[in-house]
């Protein structure tokens, strides 16, 4: 609920996370707090990361916590026709879906994907989905290839 509000520094109150950074509800993370930061690592106790929750961030590196299970749709979407900083991303092997859109517009700089998840090639330029719904618009530019493990009715 609160993409784009790029000078959010902290949520304050029951639901954030202990550094503040995290909007968190039923160990979900719904917001992220941009302001000044370019490296995060997400809470211990979060098992999912709602959709937008990281929309429009300036982070260069993400690490997602072991624990978290779902990453749900356009959770780290960039702004359209600006350049994002997004270069290295660490998916845990707790990671069992990635909806579509993720890493819209944020993904042209991703370097490499990294960590013990299931969902990350060999060597680390490719995401392995196994749902067709999952492929959404990536436009990771850098990747080379994906490995679809079911039918793909259609990509747009």
């Amino acid at each position: 609920p609160f993409a784009g509000c790029s000078k959010l520094s902290k949520f304050i109150g029951s639901l954030s996370s202990d550094d503040g950074r995290c909007l968190i509800v039923d160990n979900a993370i719904h917001s992220f707090a941009p302001y000044n930061i370019t490296e995060y690592t997400t809470p211990k106790n979060v098992t999912q990361i709602r959709a937008n929750a990281f929309a429009y961030n300036n982070l260069h590196t993400i690490v997602i916590s072991e624990g978290v299970e779902y990453i749900g749709f356009q959770a780290f979407i960039g702004k359209p026709d600006e350049e994002d900083n997004l270069e290295y991303v660490y998916l845990p092997s707790t990671l069992e879906r990635i909806e579509g859109h993720t890493f819209l517009y944020a993904s042209e700089n991703i370097k490499a994907f990294y960590g013990d998840c299931k969902l990350i090639s060999n060597d680390g330029y490719s995401l392995i989905v196994d749902n067709y719904n999952n492929l959404g618009k990536w436009n990771i530019q850098s990747l080379k290839e994906l490995r679809v493990l079911k039918v793909i009715v259609f990509i747009m």
